[in-house]
């Protein structure tokens, strides 16, 4: 869309390009599209890369106390959460959020937490020894899930809070 001035001085947006060529209002919706593509492409690449190497640090890192093995799983979630990547539960096919918690052993357990299709967080893994895990691009509308499933998860860790 062209913008050029107007005989009174203000600015006016002219419907053609300066080729002639329209461009209006109605191509912002396929460009955004496309480019929402592009970016899906762009982080499912991303995953593919990384899903190896994640693999190889989980069944080869050792973790002597919960500490490290939670240090490590928060670590490995910010990163993928920043890329805008999420685990791939093994058992439901889910995107989900890796966590670490306490049981099972010295060093803790770690869980998948993903939400279901109902809407409700669901615990689908909890072991000490994971699986290989895949590694999935997330939609930019699951961001707003992730914020509430990441503030559901420490609530659940850190327990109830009491008023007064």
């Amino acid at each position: 869309m062209a913008i050029g001035s107007s005989s009174s001085g203000g600015v006016h947006r002219e419907d053609a390009t300066e080729d002639g060529s329209s461009d209006g209002i109605a191509d912002f919706p396929r460009i955004v599209a496309q480019q929402c593509a592009e970016e899906s492409a762009h982080r499912q690449a991303q995953a593919a890369v990384l899903e190896a190497g994640l693999n190889r640090f989980l069944q080869h890192a050792t973790f002597r106390t919960y500490e490290e093995r939670r240090t490590a799983v928060a670590w490995i979630s910010a990163n993928l959460d920043y890329l805008g990547l999420a685990v791939v539960c093994p058992k439901t096919g889910w995107a989900a959020h890796l966590a670490c918690a306490k049981g099972g052993s010295s060093t803790g357990r770690f869980q998948l937490h993903a939400l279901g299709g109902d809407g409700k967080l669901h615990r689908t893994v909890s072991t000490t020894c994971l699986p290989d895990l895949g590694l999935c691009a997330m939609k930019f509308d699951d961001a707003a899930q992730r914020t509430w499933q990441n503030r559901a998860i420490r609530t659940r860790e850190e327990g109830p809070t009491r008023n007064g």
